[in-house]
């Protein structure tokens, strides 16, 4: 059995109710940050959840007075907890009108029926294309995007893929003008934003701030839906899985609007979990010189830096073959994580 969360919408009739249940929430989550702030400035003290003077203590009985189930108020002070301490903070930031709706849950308070589920005796019905009857909820979250839309995001317990064995391995090379290219010569055209700049400006200068919203929503759907499509892919068609370790930071310097567009923490999470649940091997390979690194006979005389990356085709001076930069790359990739060493002639080191 594995486990994966299920994002269903609800349907808008509930937005009502939920986005008071949100505002709710939000003083919770004031409440126990300016608790935490004034123990700080005041004595000097860290906050905590457990413990006597802990947030667990201080907001004991008011979830009946908010119209809160009790657990929910235990979950937000909790992760309110745990993102101070992530941050390495006294407290955080206030939660405002701007703020997106977030109504945490415990699985154990929530029940899933076929068509909607069932949280603080009230129903609330969704668009189920999972049959949400047949799953026991565990601790997740109700949501709300940039449009207003809820969703319910509840982990539960699914088989796991049952494929057949694959001998076979693929190796990826993540880039910016093709979010991902395969050693078998697949590629992923990125580009979805860009496709929705000149809408965009328009709607923008109109201050049409609903259609702006919708416009980076489709953007979006775009991107999960062909990650999502190529990911599965090749977990079905491959045992074995490797992807360079592409420095996002690095890209973001010169390039930020291509390298968030091409999505390439959202693929290597999808390829991750997937792999997990297929039983299939995935794992990240170091892609030092393997775009300059011939795949055929190993002469590093490859584009280099930022002057070669326009040269998206080349000729190996010494075996006299044609590569493609990204296919190559990929290759070399390939070779890596299969333990096969360097290729012919070895990757120069640094």
């Amino acid at each position: 059995m594995a486990i994966r969360t299920l994002k269903v919408r609800i349907r808008d009739k509930h937005a009502v109710r939920l986005c008071r249940m949100a505002r709710s929430v939000n003083t919770v989550w004031n409440y126990a940050n300016a608790y935490a702030r004034h123990e700080w400035k005041a004595k000097r003290r860290f906050v905590s959840y457990a413990g006597p003077r802990g947030l667990a203590e201080q907001t004991r009985g008011v979830a009946k007075d908010l119209g809160l189930h009790s657990g929910t108020v235990q979950k937000v002070c909790a992760q309110f907890d745990t993102s101070k301490h992530q941050q390495r903070k006294a407290w955080l930031r206030f939660r405002g009108r701007k703020s997106l709706g977030w109504i945490p849950f415990k699985g154990a308070h929530l029940e899933l029926e076929d068509g909607g589920f069932r949280f603080m005796r009230q129903r609330f019905q969704v668009w189920d294309s999972y049959g949400l009857g047949r799953f026991t909820a565990r601790d997740g979250n109700l949501v709300q995007d940039p449009r207003g839309r809820w969703y319910l995001c509840v982990p539960v317990e699914m088989d796991g893929l049952e494929l057949l064995e694959s001998g076979q391995a693929v190796a990826l090379d993540l880039g910016l003008k093709d979010a991902a290219v395969a050693s078998d010569g697949q590629k992923l055209k990125a580009k979805w934003y860009h496709g929705i700049q000149a809408k965009l400006g328009v709607a923008q200068r109109a201050r049409r701030s609903q259609r702006v919203k919708a416009l980076h929503a489709k953007a979006k759907h775009q991107r999960q839906d062909a990650l999502n499509k190529f990911s599965t892919a090749l977990v079905r068609q491959y045992g074995a899985i490797f992807v360079g370790d592409v420095c996002t930071a690095f890209l973001l310097k010169f390039s930020p609007k291509s390298t968030l567009d091409a999505g390439h923490g959202i693929l290597k999470h999808q390829l991750r979990y997937k792999s997990l649940q297929a039983g299939r091997k995935f794992a990240e390979v170091s892609e030092q010189w393997t775009t300059q690194t011939c795949s055929a006979c190993g002469c590093t005389a490859g584009p280099k830096g930022r002057a070669g990356l326009n040269e998206r085709a080349w000729v190996c001076p010494g075996c006299g073959t044609s590569h493609d930069r990204d296919v190559n790359a990929a290759r070399n990739i390939l070779a890596l994580g299969l333990g096969h060493g360097p290729p012919v002639g070895g990757i120069r080191p640094l």
